[in-house]
């Protein structure tokens, strides 16, 4: 699709195409965007290069296109066409989105380590979403992605890979669902999810805070389970003021009042600005006479009440906090 081809082959002639990577790095890019290009062969193989980050690209078209990976295959359909594809050394699948349609990225089974995905939609409505399914099937986003959904099945798992510095990365996705003991590993960084369910996603971070541990089920974080300070954590608030945006602008993000946000941060850090002051003792404190409520209020241990416990936690971080986060 890009460049000029050093080779031109009439594809009606090969029954299959086989691509062999060099050493290094490879990346095969499949682009539909003209057409199917592939309804004349019956298989498409591509072994990358031994010991190296290799990639499949994938270029959409107008209609919804779909892609089902396991660890050794990826069965397209949909605006794709049917020809199936056989992997070897493989780890990352691309297919950014904006093309058109409703697509998807389906992961059944998954490389050791994990697929590194990226269906990011960098402008526009994100149109990609993201399925993880099967037993032990793992994903890792290695950058910033707007998804029309993710889904992780039980006994699955996706991570938002570790950020150079706090909230480097953002997830952000129209729909979430985590079930059963599926996890979704934010690690240092911060997830909007639009129109989202303040409830919803509280109970998802309390089974993923396991009693201050963070290696729960549900959303938890790689980076507050490895913290040996005890000080972080992940905080949830809904960005609604009575209808009215709190913030406009969160962590570059352009936001609505609907928009539901979680964030690396401080315990105590109740309205998620990366610091602890006066503003986040004033929300506990009203929180604590009302005597439950959800982050912002100050219940930083996802329990049924604001109490002592919650205002520990609060205390401890605000006279050792560091940098903004």
């Amino acid at each position: 699709g890009q460049g000029t081809p050093t080779h031109q082959f009439v594809l009606a002639d090969a029954g299959s195409i086989l691509f062999n990577g060099a050493s290094g790095t490879d990346t095969l890019t499949l682009d539909y965007s003209a057409g199917n290009f592939a309804s004349a062969l019956t298989s498409i193989c591509y072994t990358g290069a031994i010991g190296g980050n290799n990639a499949i690209d994938f270029i959409g078209t107008a209609s919804s296109d779909i892609l089902t990976a396991t660890s050794t295959s990826i069965t397209p359909s949909g605006g794709f066409g049917s020809t199936p594809i056989t992997i070897f050394n493989v780890g990352t699948i691309q297919m950014a989105g904006g093309s058109g349609g409703s697509d998807a990225i389906d992961v059944t089974t998954s490389p050791a380590g994990g697929y590194c995905i990226n269906a990011d939609t960098p402008t526009g409505t994100a149109n990609v979403a993201v399925n993880v399914t099967g037993t032990s099937t793992a994903i890792n986003f290695a950058a910033t992605q707007h998804l029309a959904a993710l889904s992780v099945a039980s006994g699955d798992s996706a991570t938002l890979s570790s950020s150079a510095s706090s909230g480097g990365k953002l997830l952000i996705t129209a729909s979430l669902s985590v079930l059963g003991s599926g996890v979704l590993n934010l690690t240092n960084n911060v997830m909007v999810v639009q129109g989202g369910d303040l409830s919803t996603i509280s109970n998802l971070l309390a089974t993923g805070f396991a009693r201050g541990l963070w290696n729960g089920s549900g959303i938890n974080s790689s980076a507050a389970a490895s913290d040996t300070t005890y000080r972080t954590a992940l905080g949830v608030i809904s960005n609604s003021n009575n209808g009215v945006p709190i913030y406009p602008v969160f962590d570059g993000y352009t936001a609505s009042a609907s928009d539901i946000f979680v964030k690396y941060t401080y315990y105590g850090d109740a309205d998620l600005n990366g610091v602890i002051n006066g503003a986040d003792y004033q929300l506990i404190d009203v929180g604590y006479q009302v005597g439950h409520g959800s982050w912002m209020n100050g219940n930083f241990n996802y329990d049924s009440s604001i109490d002592g416990s919650d205002y520990t936690l609060i205390d401890n971080c605000f006279n050792s906090q560091g940098m903004p986060l």
